[in-house]
């Protein structure tokens, strides 16, 4: 028998999602477990997550040696095949009630048929080994009792509370003896702005900060609180919450270390910068990181494109920093979905990851073969971009107003520059070194910031480079967690050297974007959902499309034109530019005409909307500027490779500039350009 040999190099690893539920936990034999890892074996998947129904773990206490057995078979029908396990749960969620009321919805994620322990479980005055279970649970300030998280119909233990980390670190070390290769602690957060109230928060708090919360249950001393977003005691308060999930984190690597492991750590988030509070949820900030994910979760995918593509920007900036693949999690009902998702991942320089909710593959393996043959084309390179977006996780951590508004402008100037293709990058404070490969840095949302990156920011600006600043920005100071005077904030920018400062209204740059077409809870497995034409989620109107157009245009003129222009493409069409000081040059394209438009009149979205894929009526003509790393290279061909065949045709240069055409019918779904 040949040597089973494992994947060892980060990015040429290929993830998939491994589902147990309850066939694979109570029914299913060894070798039906080994079936199933030999199918992503086949498919090229060299990495599994698990996922499982029973997610919220706490939940199912009394089952854990039935669900560790399970997790033992899949490690070593995977180890078999040469495939890596990392154990993936929830650390805190579980579903519970305190009353009948709550018991209804609580048991939208449980079933008591297959678990008869579990409607026992789930009330509050049971205990955990010793402790009742309500005094291991996140607390509310407002109201002084244990906080249900309304998201899930759940609950959610504090993830500071001694007597919570002694009982999940036990648990974790019956995981990690069933021989995993990695953990993902999912969930590590806190579920309201007032929490978490409990004592043990409370004690913390009052120890880092020298500062006293409002009594617990006081409501309007603690709304009071809450409402002054630029107060000592409101800014202290959010930074602790930041402070303790980071700390979490440290707290499950130390832990295993000290048992002598070494726990692959990949993680993922579905929001950082369209939806970031209350959640002091930590990605930005991780103390360890092998691989990086956006979640593109709880929508449908057809019409929740805009923000997934401008989240993977920022998980690209993240890993980036990390030296760690980025990757983008789908989870498509169809092979349609499947394939768009895929050519999404890869156009935003990501790898693909993908699940059902099962085990079904639905066909990934010539998706993951076309990623196998050109690697060297989709991996380990730079974005061709000269434009910045600025972005701050302590800004946006800190910042009360910015779920309600200060997103906005990110996501307005974000998705400009998307529909524009307009080839971008996310950049923050850690990127200083790395600010003069651009031509423009937009500021748009980051108020909250310490001296030394609005000097830096100035430094960019005096050295040649355009500034576009949301005068909102920089009037809070993240390391004293105060507010600025406006003057400090010019004096620490300084003069415009050789370069331009632009100082815009936040609505400027806050234009219309979209955001997911939510579909979450129980319509996710309900592809016949459909979203009224008059609902929450509407594709943009005439005029906001122009106000993105004329966002976008402010940019294009400070840039001198796109990296990547298209002539004679269908709206919609994306493209991406990508390189590497080698000569390596690469365009992406994919094909998103009317995935932002109904069908038919008055049919609504649904889940499930099918990507038209209509291929190119017309030729495609594409102008490609070349980076200035690659300004000695010359180029005379561009190799179009789609999962259907390749086609050669020539190319051009005129000041430092290709031209080429993609002939009518070759974008169909997803082209990736090789410029030979």
């Amino acid at each position: 028998m040949s040597e089973v040999k494992f994947e060892t190099r980060p990015d040429h690893a290929q993830w998939g999602f491994l589902w147990f539920k309850e066939r694979e936990i109570f029914h299913a034999s060894d070798s039906d477990i080994a079936k199933i890892a030999e199918d992503f074996h086949r498919a090229g998947i060299t990495h599994v997550m698990t996922f499982s129904s029973t997610h919220f773990r706490w939940n199912f206490r009394s089952y854990w040696p039935q669900i560790n057995e399970t997790i033992g078979k899949i490690v070593r029908a995977c180890h078999a095949r040469g495939i890596y396990v990392v154990e993936h749960h929830s650390c805190n969620l579980f579903c519970g009630y305190r009353n009948e009321e709550e018991k209804k919805n609580a048991f939208r994620r449980a079933t008591v048929k297959d678990y008869p322990k579990l409607d026992e479980e789930m009330q509050l005055d049971c205990m955990v080994d010793g402790v009742k279970l309500s005094d291991l649970l996140q607390h509310s300030g407002i109201t002084g009792d244990t906080l249900r998280v309304e998201l899930y119909y759940a609950f959610a233990m504090c993830t500071n509370n001694p007597l919570y980390r002694e009982r999940y670190f036990k648990y974790l070390e019956s995981v990690y003896a069933q021989g995993v290769d990695g953990i993902m602690t999912d969930d590590v957060e806190f579920y309201d702005l007032d929490a978490c109230d409990c004592p043990h928060c409370r004690k913390l708090f009052a120890a880092q900060f020298g500062l006293e919360l409002p009594p617990s249950g006081d409501a309007e001393a603690w709304k009071k609180m809450l409402a002054d977003t630029n107060g000592k005691l409101f800014l202290a308060w959010k930074n602790f919450r930041y402070n303790s999930s980071r700390e979490f984190h440290q707290a499950v690597v130390d832990h295993y270390t000290s048992l002598g492991l070494k726990m692959l750590r990949p993680n993922y988030i579905a929001t950082a910068l369209s939806w970031a509070n209350p959640w002091a949820y930590v990605f930005d900030d991780l103390p360890r990181l092998d691989w990086g994910f956006q979640e593109c979760c709880c929508g449908a995918i057809r019409y929740s494109w805009p923000e997934y593509v401008l989240e993977a920007h920022h998980r690209s900036a993240v890993c980036r920093r990390y030296g760690v693949p980025a990757m983008s999690l789908y989870y498509p009902s169809t092979p349609n979905l499947q394939k768009f998702a895929w050519a999404l991942s890869l156009y935003c320089g990501h790898k693909y990851l993908g699940t059902a909710h099962s085990n079904d593959l639905m066909g990934e393996g010539p998706l993951r073969a076309f990623e196998a043959e050109h690697f060297e084309l989709l991996n380990n390179l730079e974005p061709n971009a000269v434009v910045g977006i600025y972005d701050s996780a302590r800004s946006r951590e800190l910042d009360g107003a910015y779920s309600d508004e200060t997103y906005k402008a990110i996501c307005g100037v974000g998705q400009a520059c998307v529909f524009a293709n307009i080839p971008l990058r996310i950049v923050g404070y850690q990127d200083w070194k790395e600010f003069n490969r651009f031509k423009v840095i937009a500021v748009p949302s980051a108020r909250f910031m310490a001296d030394s990156e609005i000097a830096r920011l100035g430094d960019f600006m005096r050295n040649g480079g355009t500034l576009i600043w949301s005068d909102n920005c920089g009037l809070g100071d993240c390391v004293e967690c105060s507010m600025r005077n406006p003057e400090k904030l010019r004096v620490l920018l300084g003069g415009e050297g050789s370069g331009r400062l632009m100082m815009v209204p936040p609505e400027f740059l806050g234009v219309p974007s979209y955001k997911r077409a939510f579909t979450y809870g129980t319509e996710i497995d309900k592809d016949g959902v459909h979203l009224p034409s008059d609902g929450p989620w509407q594709p943009f109107t005439p005029e906001q499309n122009d106000r993105r157009a004329k966002l976008a245009a402010v940019i294009l003129e400070a840039i001198g034109g796109s990296e990547v222009e298209l002539s004679g493409a269908p709206a919609d069409t994306l493209a991406s530019s990508f390189y590497n000081r080698t000569g390596a040059l690469t365009v992406q394209l994919v094909n998103a005409h009317d995935t932002l438009i109904e069908d038919a009149p008055g049919a609504g979205f649904a889940h499930a909307d099918a990507v038209p894929f209509a291929p190119n009526p017309e030729p495609i003509a594409v102008k490609l500027r070349k980076p200035a790393d690659l300004a000695g290279f010359k180029y005379s061909a561009a190799n179009l490779y789609t999962l259907r065949g390749a086609v050669k045709v020539p190319v051009s240069e005129k000041q430092n500039s290709l031209f080429f055409t993609i002939p009518a019918g070759k974008l169909a779904d997803y082209l990736l350009v090789e410029l030979v």
